[in-house]
């Protein structure tokens, strides 16, 4: 069950992890880029700069989180989360554009026969650091978004991969140019955007289906289902709908019960369907029911 309290704990936790990001590709992208210039490395700098699109999607996710998480309020009945889903959308589709930009300038260079200079030893350990540094901030912000259910830093997780695995082709390049094989920077660079894109496609039709409401799957609904009619005083279940919103679980029902009990009683019935629902499914914030007396069930209900 989700309380006031743990959201606001869960969106504390997802601004520090992104104020972390934030700072650390700050820190890089300066790095790099001023590194690059230093020993003449076009991938150095272009991969500096890819570290500052990291910082401006890290300030697009501090948005979506604070605004995302509010309350809902008198324009929202049901809170903010689509903003978050909005913005991994956002997110998908710049990790797409950056995967056809590394292809994109990978092949050119392929076909063109252009190769890096021989770096130096320095600039393969600024590649080496940094390529740590993305792969450790990927794996904490992963870890926090799993925690906290959020699709949003899942997503903004794996931009920061994206940066990682560019990096690591400028490390592939620079130690292949370091060693007279200047060619291997392009190979690899084609081969991380296909797998960078690859993520991008996946997030945005992930999103897409949150935001048109696509249905829990069927093995899901179904437990619900059986939870509901496991109540005591619960004939059946019908009409069984589920939505997401941010990571979040909606569902309505129709919980039938015998036509005569008490209208106090069908009432307790369809509050310990939702209690038993909300218990067994951490994930579940919003519970609706509808109570049908046997002999009505489907009949015109509104």
């Amino acid at each position: 069950m989700i309380t006031d309290t743990t959201e606001q704990h869960h969106s504390q936790e997802a601004k520090r992890v992104t104020y972390i990001g934030a700072w650390l590709d700050g820190f890089l992208s300066v790095v790099k880029v001023a590194v690059g210039f230093m020993v003449g490395s076009a991938a150095l700098i272009a991969d500096g700069i890819h570290s500052l699109s990291d910082l401006v999607t890290d300030g697009f996710v501090l948005a979506a989180i604070h605004y995302g998480r509010q309350e809902p309020d008198n324009d929202h009945h049901y809170g903010h989360g689509r903003i978050e889903t909005l913005t991994t959308l956002l997110l998908g589709s710049v990790l797409i554009f950056v995967a056809g930009g590394i292809a994109w300038s990978s092949i050119d260079r392929l076909l063109s026969g252009t190769e890096v200079g021989a770096p130096g030893a320095f600039a393969i350990t600024v590649a080496v650091l940094a390529l740590i540094s993305k792969e450790w901030i990927f794996r904490y912000t992963m870890r926090v978004a799993k925690r906290v259910k959020s699709k949003l830093l899942e997503a903004n997780a794996w931009h920061s991969r994206s940066d990682a695995l560019s990096t690591a082709v400028v490390l592939v390049a620079l130690v292949g140019a370091q060693y007279g094989l200047g060619w291997l920077d392009a190979v690899a660079a084609i081969i991380v955007g296909l797998l960078v894109g690859k993520v991008g496609i996946d997030l945005l039709w992930e999103s897409a289906r949150e935001l048109v409401d696509t249905a829990l799957p069927e093995d899901v609904q179904q437990q619900m289902h059986d939870v509901a009619c496991s109540v005591p005083g619960v004939d059946s279940v019908h009409d069984l709908r589920t939505r997401q919103s941010a990571g979040w679980v909606m569902v309505d029902l129709h919980v039938v019960v015998g036509p005569r009990i008490t209208v106090s009683e069908a009432h307790e019935i369809g509050n310990e369907v939702s209690r038993r629902l909300r218990h067994e499914f951490p994930l579940l914030t919003d519970v609706i029911f509808h109570v049908d007396p046997e002999d009505d069930a489907g009949e015109g209900d509104p």
